[in-house]
């Protein structure tokens, strides 16, 4: 079960995927096709219901829309 902090960071992770997203102007279909992830997932994902997406997906993401993907691990942040 997802705690409230677990649950307002997929909500975050979701809003600025969203909002990097629209920057570019591409739809969640046009977006989903680019980066080989289902519309559904991605509107999942986005609207912060995707807890289990993979690494490799976020890093897709972070590179298609040209964002850092920052990662804090242990109390070290890791920006890739």
């Amino acid at each position: 079960m997802e705690n409230s902090n677990q649950t307002k960071t997929f909500n975050n992770i979701g809003k600025a995927i969203k909002d990097a997203r629209n920057k570019k102007g591409l739809t969640q279909k046009e977006f989903s096709k680019e980066i080989g992830i289902g519309n559904e997932w991605l509107c999942r994902l986005e609207n912060g219901n995707a807890n289990n997406t993979s690494i490799t997906t976020m890093l897709k993401i972070a590179e298609y829309l040209e964002v850092d993907l920052n990662i804090d691990i242990y109390g070290k942040s890791l920006n890739t």
